[in-house]
């Protein structure tokens, strides 16, 4: 009988501690990878293209791109980190690859697909394409006092590709005498630090070393009232740098004439090379500038959270420019066991609305979440984009 009791009284002790807010939300040493992806457009629904019977409306598609014309951006950010809790003192480190795609595509040529052109009308078509990729190693060390808490996120990052100088030209007419004049000017510009066709890794590692760039991250936590306001931000120091450049330029024009489908070339010719900068090329990682208010119900069981925010896209450089930022949120959460979230958001250029959920048993913790996403707002409740991230973390 004592040796059940004693069992039962050591079951209870060790539920009472588990089940704790500090014991299940801190573990003193946790491994961390997470994989988020987002990725969406401005016009079309997936249902409609991811079909057994794939009709393509071209009409349609037309009317229903918007006036700045067709969006698309993806992007994804995993990682891998490793943390150490030491009471109110956190020190952690991760490694995460950064990766950022927008294309965009005027108008006139979905309006030409779907609607034709009138005689002597020229139809112009640009598009452009920014892609970034970065790896960043970032050191995460804060301490939590008695009211506020303080955070220092520096981090050394390597520009790997970017192909932000991108922009192609394309443009049609019909003339009175029956022919079709199509013109097209490509400039596709991307900055490197691999030169693709080098077998030499020591090389390739050196020159990914010399581009690199350092960012200061940072946040302050503190009470207002019953509120709990936290202020972050990401801020270039040092930019990272490129050194090779691939260019590749081509001036194409044909003359097609309907009458017969004969063909005038007048093409002024192509061209394409890569070589080393003969001046760096630098690079920064977005700025980011955020404030969020926190409120809690019930003992915590309710939790809402508001913010806004700024951010840049290569900030200090020639082809900045910002763009503003979001977050409102309202969840449920059981003494950190088991939460759950919705959200909506304007992040990344991205109108964003999720939901999330997280399992924590001390030992192993698993967070998930999933939304509906487009570039634009009133299509962002409908199918032009998804995401997803998860993340597991485990340790002791």
């Amino acid at each position: 009988m004592k040796k059940i009791i004693t069992f039962l009284a050591a079951v209870f002790c060790f539920f009472s501690v588990s089940f704790a807010k500090n014991f299940i939300s801190k573990r003193f040493f946790e491994i961390q990878l997470g994989v988020p992806v987002d990725f969406a457009n401005n016009t079309m629904n997936f249902d409609e293209i991811f079909v057994k019977d794939l009709c393509i409306d071209l009409k349609k598609i037309a009317d229903d791109v918007p006036d700045e014309g067709f969006n698309l951006i993806a992007l994804t950010n995993p990682y891998f980190g490793i943390n150490f809790n030491f009471g109110p003192v956190h020190v952690g480190t991760n490694l995460e690859l950064d990766v950022y795609e927008n294309l965009s595509v005027s108008k006139d040529l979905f309006d030409f697909l779907g609607k034709g052109n009138e005689i002597g009308q020229e139809l112009n078509v640009d598009v452009k394409n920014y892609t970034d990729i970065f790896v960043a190693l970032n050191l995460d060390v804060g301490i939590e006092f008695k009211k506020f808490s303080l955070f220092l996120n520096p981090s050394v990052f390597v520009p790997v590709m970017s192909s932000s100088k991108t922009n192609i030209h394309l443009a049609f007419v019909n003339d009175e005498n029956g022919n079709v004049n199509f013109s097209a000017d490509t400039n596709l510009n991307m900055f490197s630090n691999l030169m693709l066709n080098s077998s030499n890794q020591d090389d390739m590692i050196n020159d990914l070393i010399k581009g690199i760039g350092f960012d200061l991250g940072g946040s302050l936590t503190f009470p207002v009232n019953k509120f709990l306001v936290t202020a972050t931000a990401r801020i270039p120091v040092i930019p990272g740098s490129y050194k090779y450049n691939m260019n590749m330029t081509t001036n194409t024009g044909y003359q097609v004439s309907l009458s017969d489908f004969s063909t005038k070339d007048n093409s002024n010719g192509n061209s394409a090379t890569v070589s080393e900068l003969s001046e760096k090329q630098y690079i920064n990682r977005p700025l980011k500038v955020n404030a969020y208010v926190d409120y809690k119900m019930l003992a915590g069981l309710l939790e809402f959270r508001g913010g806004v925010g700024l951010g840049v896209y290569h900030p200090f450089l020639e082809d900045a420019f910002s763009y503003p930022e979001y977050y409102l949120s309202a969840g449920l959460n059981f003494l950190d066991f088991l939460k759950a979230k919705v959200s909506t958001e304007y992040t990344n250029q991205l109108f964003k609305h999720q939901f999330a959920a997280d399992l924590n048993i001390r030992i192993i913790e698993i967070e998930c979440g999933v939304s509906l996403q487009s570039t634009n707002l009133a299509k962002s409740f409908s199918k032009t984009g998804f995401g997803g991230y998860a993340v597991v973390s485990f340790g002791f």
